[in-house]
Order: structure tokens, then sequence, then C-alpha cells
């Protein structure tokens, strides 16, 4: 407590410390970073989830403007390696990959991935950037079906990512 001499009364109001996290409360565990997605990004999930107009979209903070903005909307001829040639030179950044597995049937399905992606040798400020935003991002694509966080290429290989969602389609 403490004296507040303005208004002449006694403050005794206990304040938990500010690194106290209550697990409880899933919106206090991480600071919102103020960073906004911009609707470009929900059009251009859109047109990659129902239109298949894209294989795939790379969103990027821009950090003077303080919004989530695509940055590449690639053609559906596109493949995974391509995907990984744009998402590693892109900084940190999200994208979704509009993945088709071929089951055992002869049919396929396809699968969205969401990559959170904050390789080992960009900026710590723009990390964390990146780290707290992420629920802007994730709000706007809803619909994927595997959330993959990731920091090198080593994490995404095509064959681990196919793996992944064999075993989801078996299911």
């Amino acid at each position: 407590g403490g004296y507040l001499p303005s208004h002449g009364q006694l403050i005794t109001a206990r304040v938990a410390p500010q690194s106290y996290i209550d697990p409880f409360r899933a919106s206090q565990t991480m600071v919102e970073s103020g960073v906004k997605a911009t609707p470009e990004c929900e059009q251009a999930f859109k047109k990659l989830q129902l239109g298949k107009e894209y294989r795939y979209v790379i969103f990027r903070i821009d950090m003077k403007k303080g919004l989530i903005e695509p940055i590449v909307l690639a053609p559906p001829t596109n493949t995974y390696a391509d995907f990984i040639k744009d998402l590693s030179g892109a900084g940190p950044a999200y994208a979704v990959f509009d993945y088709r597995i071929e089951l055992e049937d002869g049919s396929s399905r396809e699968r969205i991935v969401f990559f959170n992606w904050a390789p080992d040798d960009a900026p710590v400020r723009a990390k964390m950037l990146q780290s707290s935003s992420a629920k802007q991002i994730e709000n706007k694509v809803y619909g994927y079906h595997l959330k993959i966080e990731c920091s090198t290429v080593g994490d995404i290989l095509e064959e681990d990512i196919r793996d992944k969602l064999d075993k989801m389609a078996r299911r």
C-alpha cells in the first residue's frame, strides 16, 4: 500500500507482481504485440483454401506499419521445394501451404499446413515480435490442419510433413 497525497487517502490494494502469470487465463500467457493482420491475409487464405488459387501464401510483419501482410502468393503449380526456397529467404514469417496427400486407395486429400517460421539467425526482437503476434495471423487463417513451429529448414523437411499429415489422414 501507499499514501496518495492528492486525495489524502491510504491505498491498501494488493497488486500481483508483474512476473506472475495465471496459468488458467490463456489471454495472460502471451503479451499482445499490437501488430494486426491486414484483411488481405484472410482474403489470400480463402483463395488458397476455397478457390485453390494459390499453393502457398507467405505472410510477414511490416515493422514500420505494425501489420502482417501477405508477401508471396504462389500459383498452384509451385512445389514444396519452391516453398522452402521462398520461406527460407523471407526472414521471420508465417505461411500456409496447401498440401496434397495421396491415400492408399488412390484418392487424395488436401491438407493446409500453417508454419510459424522464426529462423535461428533472425534478430531477437523480430523473433519476439513474431511469437507475440502469431495469434493475429492464426485467427485470419482459421481452418488449417497442422501447425508447425520452425526455425531451420531441417524442421520442415517434406518427408516429415508428409508423415505427420499421413498419420492425421488415417485417424
